[in-house]
This record gives structure tokens, sequence and C-alpha cells, in this order.
């Protein structure tokens, strides 16, 4: 049968038998690549009929197929994407990343569920505590945030280069590694000054090394055990992550539920500081003050520190000024030397001795009225002829600041920096220096060490003699110096030296210092704080120093030509107001000092001067006393004036600044960095509990005026006397 004509370019069809030939050779082909993958010696296998073609032209004949179905070539394409993403180090990058910023968030929130009291007996207070650990963890959730952002983008942006790609995973678990011991450690240094650290708080001690023996108390075992566990067990949340089912895709995220996440973080953060702003206003309360994350509080504290500097806005008072108070005390100064009432002038002091006492607040000494009986030697000689001013305030709550106040009658700097540290061509001179220019020899004594911020390089030229712990011959007592009577000691060879000639003596004692110094038989205080009874009981060891002291003068026959004084470079603070230590409040434990002083010419006094009184009026008093004038750039008044209605200043400079007053019954502090304010009415409220600033906005606001006169003119004063 004679076939159709075939056209040009027109394959001619082939025969059924042809397509089944080709069947057959393809069934071969597959069955023989089937042979070639068994093992030796197996029997062959027949391949199925159809093998290797589409399933429609196995079973009717139709076409070959060239590969393998269209669904299986998806789903082999689609495990072979899925193993290549598992080994694409971008992929891997992104996964550690999220993992272990998962791994952190937990770590903040216990931290916090730790920190925040868990007073709970039913489901609602239950609930209630939830939302409470909800808003002081936002801004550790707002860290965490920042850091998956951060890890996400540079791992998109160097994920298609290997070698850079496995240094950055390399850096992130180096990072998560620290940022999870910095936790662990911040938590356990937050326990012992109840304040977030920050550079400023490591440069007020001068590093680490010098307050090591205030912190080994604290290394418990629970601590240390946090502190080599936690952050491996961060580094390790990749390995842990990888099995679960919900985390196998490595936390991968597109760009839109992303960018939705970090605005639903956004408006939780914010509706969590609104609330600690509105809610929880009070500065001392406890939920505001652990709000803060530790990370973030450290970074902030370094911007100021060494970016910021100067221009900070928290060191600087922007608001209205009264600077009377302080531009009528220069006019004052200029005028000669008041006569004091009452104050007997012969015999006048011959010598001056003045102990300075660490870390002493005046509401832990019987003397001031206090139910433990710390003070018994110093009350009898009070009683016999001393007197005891009852509101005495320090001007700064710091060691090396309050001691430029007590020596040079000046407020110090409303900044960290250090007059002793940063200005040694400070130009107001020290009664040190007005006293020897009168022919007295002057001793500074420490049981410390004056070489502690550069101390020394200050005094070494205004003070005549300088003695501390490194020229004693004793056992260290701890990082921060010596026992108190070997210094004491020195003190009196020094003045046995030369005895007849007049001298201004400053003992600066130590043992009231934490970790506190505690009699070999100490005495049970009755306090639930250990160490309110350790420091209670160096306090009592202290008074019996200090009575030690002035019988040896008594046997040298120096006592009654001695004028002896007793006060503080500051307070103490133990669990009051939720504060520790002293440097960051301007509290009653912070800056309410004792101020003691005893002298026959002092017999016919009031044993008890009360109104408010600054710690830079103590020179120009001893200076009266003695019959010397004081100098006119001097910021001190006598404290045995008149109450002439002007208030006692003070202000802190921890972590932040705050700027107070005493005026008469009332005690005002002003927080620069939010303008929170509190009042108190110390007659009726000497603990400090009742904040009244909202009952008196008019008294708030000349308050507030006035301490920003003290900022702005001592800013002006400093740098006209060497202190810019």
């Amino acid at each position: 049968m004679a076939g159709k004509p075939v056209k040009p370019n027109q394959r001619a069809p082939q025969p059924a038998a042809s397509v089944q030939g080709k069947v057959n050779t393809q069934a071969k082909t597959a069955g023989s690549s089937i042979l070639r993958d068994k093992p030796p010696g197996a029997p062959p296998s027949k391949a199925p009929l159809g093998a290797g073609l589409r399933p429609e032209a196995a079973g009717s004949g139709g076409k070959a197929s060239s590969g393998p179905p269209k669904g299986e070539r998806a789903a082999t394409q689609n495990t072979r994407g899925q193993a290549g993403a598992a080994s694409s180090p971008g992929i891997a990058a992104r996964r550690d990343g999220m993992a272990m910023c998962l791994a952190l968030a937990i770590v903040l929130v216990v931290i916090k569920g730790r920190l925040l009291p868990f007073e709970v007996e039913t489901f609602g207070e239950l609930a209630r505590w939830t939302a409470r650990l909800a808003i002081v963890s936002a801004d550790d959730l707002l860290l965490v945030g920042i850091l998956a952002c951060v890890c996400g983008v540079v791992t998109w942006l160097v994920g298609r280069w290997r070698p850079i790609c496995g240094l950055w995973r390399a850096v992130q678990f180096v990072t998560f590694f620290a940022l999870a011991a910095y936790a662990v450690f911040a938590m356990a240094l937050f326990r012992v000054t109840m304040q977030p650290f920050s550079i400023r708080m490591l440069t007020l001690v001068e590093g680490p090394m010098t307050m090591i023996d205030s912190i080994k108390p604290y290394l418990t075992w629970y601590w240390l055990s946090a502190l080599f566990l936690v952050p491996p067990a961060v580094v390790a949340a990749p390995w842990v992550l990888r099995r679960a089912w919900w985390f196998r895709g490595g936390g991968r995220l597109s760009w839109l539920p992303s960018l939705g996440l970090l605005v639903l973080l956004a408006g939780y953060v914010a509706a969590s500081h609104y609330y600690i702003e509105t809610r929880w206003t009070e500065p001392r309360r406890w939920e505001r003050r652990i709000a803060a994350n530790p990370h973030l509080a450290f970074v902030m504290s370094c911007v100021e520190e060494f970016v910021l500097k100067e221009e900070s806005w928290t060191l600087m008072y922007h608001g209205e000024a009264n600077e009377q108070d302080f531009v009528s005390r220069r006019r004052e100064n200029d005028q000669p030397a008041m006569n004091l009432p009452g104050f007997a002038p012969n015999p006048r002091p011959k010598n001056v001795i003045v102990f300075f006492v660490e870390s002493l607040g005046a509401e832990y000494l019987s003397l001031y009225g206090s139910k433990h009986r710390t003070t018994p030697h110093l009350e009898k000689h009070v009683a016999e002829n001393g007197v005891v001013f009852e509101d005495f305030y320090v001007t700064v709550p710091y060691s090396c600041k309050s001691i430029v106040s007590l020596s040079a009658s000046v407020y110090e700097r409303i900044d960290w920096k250090l007059i002793v540290e940063r200005s040694p061509q400070f130009s107001v001179p020290t009664i040190t220096e007005v006293l020897s220019q009168q022919g007295f020899r002057t001793c500074y004594a420490h049981s410390g060490y004056w070489s502690w911020r550069n101390r020394s390089r200050f005094f070494q030229s205004r003070v005549g003699d300088l003695i501390d712990a490194d020229q004693l011959p004793e056992k260290r007592l701890s990082s921060w110096g010596v026992k108190d009577r070997p210094m004491f000691q020195a003190t009196l060879d020094w003045i046995d030296a030369d005895p007849n000639k007049p001298f201004f003596l400053l003992a600066y004692t130590l043992e009231t210092h934490h970790p506190y110094a505690t009699p070999s038989e100490p005495i049970d205080f009755d306090v639930e704080d250990e160490e309110l009874n350790s420091y209670l009981n160096a306090i009592r060891a202290t008074d019996e120093n200090i009575a030690w002291y002035l019988d040896e003068l008594a046997k040298r026959k120096l006592l009654d030509d001695t004028l002896i004084v007793l006060t503080a470079d500051h307070g103490e603070a133990f669990g009051q107001h939720n504060q520790r230590s002293h440097n960051f409040g301007v509290y009653e434990p912070n800056v309410h000092i004792p101020l003691v002083m005893i002298h026959p010419s002092l017999k016919d006094l009031p044993r008890r001067v009360s109104g408010p009184r600054e710690q830079i009026d103590l020179a120009p008093t001893v200076l009266d006393m003695l019959g010397h004038k004081s100098p006119g750039v001097w910021q001190g008044r006598n404290l045995f004036r008149p109450d002439d209605g002007r208030p006692a200043y003070f202000y802190c400079v921890g972590n932040f600044v705050v700027l107070g007053l005493r005026d008469g019954r009332y005690k005002y502090h002003y927080y620069v960095d939010s303008g929170l304010e509190e009042l108190f009415d110390l007659e009726a409220d000497p603990r400090e509990q009742k904040n009244l600033a909202s009952q008196h906005a008019e008294r708030c606001s000349d308050y507030r005026k006035r301490v920003g006169g003290l900022a702005r003119y001592q800013r002006r004063f400093l740098a006209e006397h060497g202190s810019p």
C-alpha cells in the first residue's frame, strides 16, 4: 500500500514495531542500569515494563519521557534546596544569632524575675507580678531586638562570602558569651549597690582592684555557678534549638513579619516606659530602679562620659536659677571675722585635730539618738565641754570631693570629675595653707592610701606632711588600707616630734569603710542585716579608738590645748530608699553626718546646735576659734552664726546628678536628668517616706531655682579658680 507523500522537513511516521523496539530498548537500558547498581553476585532484576517512561506512555504506547515525573523533580529540587540552605554559611550564621538572642532574652527576664520581689499568694497577685515583670523587662527585650536586627543585617551582608561569614559567626559567639557574662555580673553588683553598673561607678573607685575586698563577701557559690554556667548555655543555644521542630528553619522570617515584630516591640517598650514614668514616679521605687537594662545603661554612661563629655545635659542645670545665696556669701566673706556668741576667747585652742571618720552616718550614733549604743565614750566627752551640731550635711557623699569641701571651704564640682585629680593648679587656699602661714605644723594622716585618685599630688604642696598606709609597717586590713590604731600611733609620733609648736592634724580613719572591720568579740546589736551589725561594731570600735587617743593627748598634757573635731566624709545606706553604699543619693543616710566639737572654751555654749549647717562651714569656724581671718574666697560661714534662714546645699554625682537643700524643716531633691522632685517634712517624716512635692508647688519652684543657682554659679566660680 502506497503511503502519502512526505512534505519537506517532515519526519516520516514510524511503524508500530519501531516504537515497540524503542520501548524494549529503553527497558533493557533501565534494566542494565539497575543491574549496574546491584552488588556483585546478586540476581538480576527485571525492569518493569515502561520503566523510564511517563505513566501514560507506559500504558498506551505514548511517547517516552526524558526524565523523572514532574512532581518527583519538584520534590527532588526542594530537598536539594533545603540541604543547600542547611549547609549555607549565611543560614547557619542567621540561625546562630537568632538562637542566642532567644537564649539571652530568657536569661535577662529570669534575672529580672530574681530581682523583682515575689510576694504571691493568689492568682491575682501572680498576674500582677507577671505584669510588673513584663514592664521591668522591656529594656531587656529592646536590647535583644536590637541584637537580632544587627545579626540579621550583618548576616545578610556577609552571607555570600564563606570566610567572612565564618568570622562573623565567631564574633557572634564571643559577643553573646560576653553579654551573658555581663548580665550575671551586673545582677550581682546590683545587689551590692542597688544601682546599675556604669562607667562612672567604675571611675569613682578607680578600677575594680581597689574594691576587690568590698566585692568578696558577695562572691557566693550561687553567683559563681551562674557566672560559669549561664554564658556557655547561651552560646550552646544554636545546637540545642536545632532539634526543635519550630526552629528547624533557622529562625528565618521574611521582611514583612520581621517589620511587624519590630513595630510590636517598639510599642511594647514605649508603653512600658510610659507606665514607669507616669505610675512609678518615685525615684527610690524598686521596680523603677531595676527596669534599666544593665547593658544599655552601661553603654549610655560611656556615651555621656566619652562622647558628650562636658556638654552632657545631665551635667548642667538649664532651668531658672537664683544665685543670690552664693553671691551674698562672697560679699559676707570679705568682711572681718565675726565674734562667736557665747564663745570664751580665752583660752583659745592652740592645736586642732580633726577625726575624719569614714562612712559615718549620723543616724547610727547613739549620740544622735540611735537606739544602738555605739558612741558611749564620745557622749561622755561631749557632756563635759562639747557641742553637737544636729543638722550637719556633707556637700557631696563621696570621699574625694568631701575632703576638698572640708579643706578649702568650697562646693566641689557638680560632675564626675575631681578637683584633687584634675586640678592641681586649684587656687582656693586650704586651711592647712592658711595655718602654715601662721606658723602651724600641718599633717594629713590616712589609714588608706593618699595615692588613690591622685590625692597625694594635690595635697603634697598644700599640707606639710602626709602619712598613709604605705608608710605604716602594718598588715593590710583590706584592699582599702590598714587598721586605724597604727595610723593613730603614727600621728602621735608626729606630734611628739615637735610638741611645742602649734599643729593642725587631720586623721582619716578606715575601719568603718565597707567591708567594715569587726572586732574580735563583736556585739550583737539585734539587727537583721549582718552588714549593718558589722558596721555598728566598727563604729563602736572607732569610738573606743578615739577615746584611747584622747587619753594619750591627756597624758601629754595637750588635751586642753587642742580643739577636737569629729566629723565624716559621708554617710552610709543599708537599704533605706532601696539604696546601699553612699554615692547614689541625697537622702538622710547619705548626706546627714555628725559634727562634734570638744574644747574647754565651748563649755558655756549649749550642748546642741540645731538648724542646717554645711561641711564647708567647718574650716571658717576653726579659723575663727583660733583667732585667724578666713580667706574671702571661701564659701562657708561660721557654724555658730545666728539662724539667717539660708539653706544647706548638697548634691550627688553617682549614676545621675541630684541637687538638694535643707531649709528648716523641709528637705528638697531635684533629679537633673528626669526633672523629678521630692520634698519631705523632716519634722513630721524623718525617714523621708512621704513626698510632698505635688502639694507644695510654689515652694518646690523656689527650691528648684536655688539649686539651679548653685549649679550655674559654681561652674563659673570653679572655672575662675583653676577647675574649669
